[in-house]
């Protein structure tokens, strides 16, 4: 679990205050060892989010202001480690549903790193 909450502050040039939001990212996994060796392992599993505005915007307008978005996502991800330099592998797909005051849509993530 790893949780963000933001206090946002007035944009220069709009006078627009956006509202406080929390986010809240989630990811249940487990390793498993391709490799007798055990250098060759995925990790996979279940993965999310959820996002919320808490608190009213300012400088929209007495309509706008008042609308909080909160949208989530569930998916999955999944990572490769090899034993080259630790050159591992990894890639997430979410679908976001239940949007409210947002856009709804998909994310993609494509992770890849080594050691040096």
């Amino acid at each position: 679990l790893f949780n963000v909450y933001a206090w946002n502050t007035t944009q220069q040039g709009t006078g627009i205050h956006p509202g406080q939001n929390d986010s809240l990212d989630y990811s249940l996994s487990q390793t498993f060892s391709l490799s007798k060796s055990g250098n060759w392992t995925l990790l996979a599993g279940a993965a999310g989010y959820g996002q919320w505005e808490t608190t009213d915007s300012s400088g929209l307008g007495p309509i706008r202001d008042s609308l909080k978005y909160r949208v989530a996502a569930s998916g999955f991800t999944l990572e490769l480690s090899t034993p080259y330099k630790g050159f591992n592998l990894g890639t997430g797909l979410l679908w976001e549903y239940g949007a409210r005051n947002t856009f709804q849509g998909r994310t993609m993530t494509v992770t890849a790193g080594f050691q040096f």
